[in-house]
């Protein structure tokens, strides 16, 4: 099972990429940063595997029944 701490840790994971690719794109370093683009995505796909096998992730069916009763 995935704890919030261990999501929380991807999230800032997904930060750190994204200030990375801010920097290198804004000094011009298009290879880099298209290097760097690889494990942002890469990053994404896990965050979005790792949150939907938890508990954290929202039964959206459940949730729309609960605002319509």
């Amino acid at each position: 099972m995935t704890t919030a701490p261990q999501i929380y840790t991807l999230y800032q994971q997904l930060l750190d990429h994204s200030k990375l690719m801010l920097r290198l794109a804004s000094n011009g370093l298009w290879d880099e940063l298209i290097a760097c683009e690889t494990d942002y995505v890469n990053a994404v796909h896990t965050l979005a595997r790792v949150t939907q096998e938890s508990e954290f992730s929202p039964d959206i069916t459940g949730a729309a029944q609960t605002y319509s009763a």
